[in-house]
């Protein structure tokens, strides 16, 4: 498989990522394993996950994705061979969700835990928190940076002027800022009136501002199969109207599908 670099991030990551919100809980010990492998075989590196997966399902309270990719990579003792990525912002049990300082810096020591490794190599923020000051939350990452629990920092389901925003206050502090967007994409196109909740497109606008700043774009949801099955009615979609300009930017598209949670 393929290895690019990541933006101006310093990490070099397949072109394809694993994505594991259902790891550890619909999809057992046994069966992640083998995904997990079978996609490492290949040649696959990036692994992305969350703090938060898979708390919508019954009988799981959050940090099972987290959980079993640690136990896969003790196992196999890869750690340093993948690229492992993890985010915060949602509320689960046990977390009120946000990205205050506190919740970052006590959020990142549970997923270190649960990840059985020493460091993120990219870290989220998984959504946008409009009551705590940007300042505070790009401090606190740049502190995780400084001491080295994570490598890069990214942005998912922010819209684009928080986004500018939060790295022209990193820049003006000497922080580490934004490096990496993960945000929804597919080669079909929502209907103006869909509603996503709280995920957010990858849009012109988005991929000019990336183009421009050199950040790398990654894609969730970029299968869109599970529209037939899952509670988004396929009539909240449009055809594409042609090609993208995905290629202006460093772009991975996550798989397997997301389907309850962004």
């Amino acid at each position: 498989m393929q290895l690019q670099k990541l933006g101006q991030s310093g990490l070099e990551v397949s072109a394809l990522c694993l994505g594991t919100d259902l790891f550890g809980s619909k999809r057992d010990k046994e069966t992640c394993f083998k995904l997990l492998d079978y996609f490492h075989e290949q040649g696959g590196n990036f692994v992305d996950t969350a703090n938060m997966y898979a708390c919508w399902l019954p009988g799981f309270q959050g940090g099972d994705s987290e959980t079993v990719i640690g136990q896969w990579m003790k196992e196999r003792g890869n750690r340093n061979r993948i690229v492992l990525d993890s985010k915060l912002g949602f509320d689960y049990p046990g977390c009120h969700g946000g990205l205050t300082a506190a919740e970052i810096e006590r959020e990142c020591e549970k997923s270190l835990r649960r990840l059985q490794t020493d460091r993120i190599d990219l870290y989220y923020a998984h959504r946008d928190d409009r009551e705590t000051l940007q300042n505070e939350t790009m401090e606190a990452f740049y502190r995780l940076f400084r001491a080295g629990k994570v490598r890069a920092i990214g942005a998912s389901n922010l819209k684009v002027w928080r986004i500018a925003q939060a790295n022209a206050i990193s820049r003006q502090h000497g922080w580490t800022g934004f490096s990496v967007v993960q945000q929804r994409y597919t080669f079909a196109r929502p209907r103006p009136a869909a509603d996503f909740g709280p995920q957010i497109f990858i849009n012109d606008e988005l991929k000019d501002y990336a183009q421009a700043s050199s950040i790398a774009l990654v894609g969730y949801s970029v299968l869109l199969t599970w529209a037939r099955i899952s509670r988004i009615p396929t009539n909240c979609l449009l055809n594409s109207p042609g090609p993208t300009r995905m290629s202006d930017s460093p772009f991975c598209a996550k798989f397997p599908r997301k389907r309850e949670r962004p």
